[in-house]
């Protein structure tokens, strides 16, 4: 059997074990992450189990060409979100979604998950009901 202690501490002779400083477990754990790419983190693992799947959409961009059943959200001014259900390209459903301005620490982050899925699940039952009343 191969004697591992002499493989970890064989480091190259101009390094020394303390030039690496304080080793610590999980020091990128409370790294900051992007609203936007929480959001979009959120909704994708929120859809998922609906069978949904939600696309970025910019606020007031009337050029994207929506299809009827897109899912959308928009993040607009002091991280509002909007989740839409396009009917057309012109005509959507939305839900807007009040949230946390700034989102800090794991309680925050959960009640913005707790409200993104009341989000969609209001949106869907707005769907529904929609497809209902026009069937």
């Amino acid at each position: 059997m191969k004697n591992l202690k002499s493989e970890i501490d064989d480091l190259r002779p101009e390094y020394n074990r303390s030039d690496f400083g304080e080793i610590v477990r999980g020091k990128y754990g409370a790294t900051q992450v992007d609203f936007a790419d929480l959001v979009n983190l959120l909704l994708s693992c929120i859809a998922e189990d609906d069978g949904l799947r939600f696309s970025p959409h910019q606020v007031g961009n009337f050029m994207a060409n929506r299809r009827f059943g897109e899912w959308t959200y928009e993040i607009g001014v002091s991280n509002q979100i909007t989740l839409r259900y396009w009917l057309d390209s012109l005509r959507s459903i939305e839900v807007s979604i009040t949230n946390p301005a700034c989102v800090m620490d794991p309680k925050e982050k959960a009640e913005l998950q707790a409200s993104l899925i009341d989000g969609v699940e209001e949106l869907m039952n707005k769907v529904r009901d929609h497809e209902i009343a026009n069937a």
